[in-house]
């Protein structure tokens, strides 16, 4: 390096592009959210209770990391999943006795 230079410093950042099917909706505001809010808004939200049952199916059913293909298509964790289009919520969970995982984020219409 000549002297009197400064280093140059170059950062390369990974990032995940997720494509959009018909009537998906992206979530692209913050205005509302809080502090406490760590959904990940990059992903669609679900719009239907079948849709987000069967992808619970599928995370646990995965290695639940940052790298699982679940992850890939709805974010990491669970708890970032964004649920705000759903109003019914009944029997996500069905029969999942193992299910231990942190929803406290998840804000579904009330």
């Amino acid at each position: 390096m000549a002297p009197n230079t400064a280093p140059i410093i170059i950062c390369f950042a990974l990032s995940v592009v997720v494509p959009l099917a018909a009537g998906d909706v992206l979530r692209s505001s913050t205005a509302n959210l809080n502090d406490n809010d760590h959904r990940n808004l990059a992903y669609p939200c679900f719009q239907t209770a079948e849709d987000l049952r069967q992808a619970v199916r599928d995370y646990m059913d995965s290695d639940k990391s940052d790298t699982s293909e679940v992850a890939g298509r709805y974010g990491f964790p669970i708890g970032t999943w964004c649920v705000d289009e759903l109003e019914d919520m009944s029997s996500i969970f069905y029969g999942m006795k193992d299910f231990n995982e942190d929803i406290s984020g998840w804000n579904p219409v009330k």
